[in-house]
Parts: C-alpha cells; sequence; structure tokens
C-alpha cells in the first residue's frame, strides 16, 4: 500500500509532529508500505532512506500528485493547517487519517483518528468524526522503533540529560544548565541541533558535555544511562518513559498539556508551563522535589507507562480498515 504524510517542522513550531511522523512511517515501511512524507519546509533531522521526503511549496500540488497516483492512505499532523487545506486533505488519498492532542473541530473526514493523550476527548471525537475508527490512549504513542531497547539498570546511572527537542522553541537549555549547577550537579549531558539558537560560548557550558545532532538509537543509548533528565514535553515525554529516566518537563505549548498531566499522574515525572514569567524558579523547586524524591520507584514507574508499539497498532488498524487482513 501506498502510505503520504502531510506534517510541518521547524525551528518555530518545533520538531515533534516530523519525528511522530517517522515513527509511523517506519512502522509502516517495515509491513510493506510505500511512504512518502510531504512538507513545505526543509526537514533538519536523519531520515531513513526507505521513507521519500517531497517538498511542496501549496497543498495544490498534493492534489495535483494524487491524480497521477492517488495513494492508499494520507495521514496528517499538524495543527497550523487551514480550513482549505483540510478540503484539500480529504480528496487526496482512499481513506484519510489524522492525529488530534485538542480536540479541534477540523473539517476532515478521516477514516481514523489518533489520540494519544485524549482519552477525555473522546465524546467530542464521536460526535465530531462519527465516521472515524478511534484510536485514543498512551498505547498509540507513536515512538520510533530504537525505543523498543530495554532499558538499562538503573543503579548504574549517573549522567543528568538536558533535551529540548530539535529547535528548543523557549530556548530553556541554558536556563536548566543554570539551575543544575546552582543545585551542585554535574555531569550534564546537552542535546543540541542546528536549528537550535544557542551560544556555546556561553560560559555556562563549561563541564557540559555538548552532544550534536543525535540519531534515535543515540537517543537510545544516551537515555538509557541517565539518572534522570530535563526537557521538552513532547515526544521527547515518551522516550524518557521507555527508558525508565524519571524526568522535569516544561510545557511549552497547548498541545502537551494533557499528554504531560497523564504522566506526572503516572508518578514519574514533574511538570511545570514554560510559558509563564518565573520559567527557572519553577524548575528549580520541581528539580529539589525530585532530586528528594524515590529515584528508583520513579524509573520503574515510568518503564511501565509507555511501550514503543504504538506505531505498529496505528498501522494495523490501517490495513484494517483499508481491508487489507
Amino acid at each position: 500500500m501506498r502510505l503520504w504524510i502531510r506534517t510541518e517542522a521547524n525551528s518555530t513550531i518545533g520538531y515533534g509532529h516530523l519525528v511522530r511522523m517517522l515513527a509511523l512511517a517506519d512502522a509502516a515501511v517495515a509491513k510493506g508500505f510505500n511512504v512518502s512524507i510531504f512538507t513545505n519546509t526543509p526537514v533538519s533531522i536523519e531520515v531513513p532512506a526507505s521513507i521519500t521526503i517531497k517538498y511542496i511549496s501549496d497543498d495544490t500540488e498534493l492534489l495535483s500528485e494524487s491524480m497521477n497516483c492517488k495513494p492508499d492512505w494520507l495521514f496528517v499532523d499538524g495543527y497550523q493547517f487551514t480550513e482549505s487545506q483540510c478540503l484539500v486533505f480529504n480528496q487526496v488519498a482512499k481513506y484519510l487519517g489524522h492525529i488530534d492532542d485538542l480536540a479541534l473541530s477540523l473539517p476532515l473526514n478521516s477514516s481514523l483518528l489518533v489520540s494519544p493523550a485524549g482519552e477525555q476527548f473522546l465524546d467530542f471525537y464521536q460526535r465530531q468524526f462519527s465516521a472515524a475508527k478511534l484510536l485514543c490512549g498512551l498505547s498509540y504513542v507513536l515512538l520510533r522503533p530504537e525505543f523498543m531497547e530495554e532499558p538499562s539498570q538503573y543503579t548504574q546511572r549517573e549522567s543528568v540529560l538536558i533535551s529540548f527537542g530539535g529547535a528548543d522553541v523557549a530556548n530553556l537549555s541554558l536556563k536548566a544548565i543554570r539551575q543544575l549547577k546552582y543545585l551542585n550537579i554535574s555531569s550534564i549531558e546537552l542535546v543540541v541541533t542546528d536549528a537550535m539558537k544557542l551560544d556555546e560560548s556561553d560560559e555556562l557550558l563549561n563541564g557540559v558535555s555538548i552532544l550534536r545532532n543525535l540519531n534515535a538509537a543515540q537517543m537510545v543509548e544516551l537515555m538509557g544511562r541517565a539518572k534522570f533528565a530535563i526537557g521538552a514535553a513532547g515526544s521527547t515525554m515518551f522516550e524518557l518513559a521507555t527508558q525508565g529516566v524519571p524526568s522535569v518537563f516544561a510545557i511549552v505549548a497547548d498541545n502537551q498539556t494533557k499528554a504531560a498531566t497523564a504522566l506526572v499522574d503516572a508518578g514519574w515525572c514533574f511538570a511545570f508551563d514554560a510559558t509563564q514569567n518565573d520559567v527557572e524558579q519553577r524548575m528549580t523547586s520541581l528539580l529539589q522535589q525530585l532530586l528528594t524524591s524515590d529515584l528508583l520507584k520513579m524509573h520503574q514507574l515510568a518503564y511501565q507507562t509507555v511501550d514503543a508499539f504504538g506505531a505498529q497498532r496505528i498501522v494495523d488498524a490501517m490495513e484494517e480498515i483499508s481491508g487489507k487482513i
């Protein structure tokens, strides 16, 4: 079958949508799908050779290409899409799927709706997308296959990980380092990408290990040696859960709130609103709570919260809907 994916990623909105669509693409390729991702901005993270990236300036190009070779599925992930774009998406493929974290009333004629943190929106989804199969809950978190790796022994971990996604849209990396040093914490490992606006000459970075443009396998290895982490409340939350890393998360966008709250309720992490003025004070307070918590218990709770098979479950549902099985 042929799967097209429509999403966006850049330094303004971050790379979370693209990362989880790459997880879906990986799972689809493993089941024999031919996969293309359509975007109108350059992709600055590693994409497997089995997945085609196509750049478009307007979604009418997507529709035009579909007239020559109609895909079985179009999967849409993004909150910036307009009503007119949605009307185009409805015409592109035999079947349409989309991800929603915010209970948005998009005019999409979806056959499949995925909402990893949207169980509380179930009534709304049933009304708004009555024809769609609904996949709601943490069983449908989209993670790349590398995160199926079993986590390492927690008692052997020593480092502290800072990872604010592909772009660090709220510029929190240096603030996190400052607070860790204030608490006399060393062995800090900072993940950066070329999309970040980070002044690497800043003296705060003295003694910090900087790791640039890591792929998924390298991130698994890095998380596997982290005693705890500070990061953005996006896809990184779920990746850290698979590796059992107690964490403090910064919520930098509305669509992250529900998922972050669910993970905090699971007992293995803390989260704060990074759009407020007192970011460093909030961060320090939660770090102090984390350091006085039972980290081994939090590690165990994290590992029990999420698995890395959500993308496979979604592809199975796509095959069922389209009648392959």
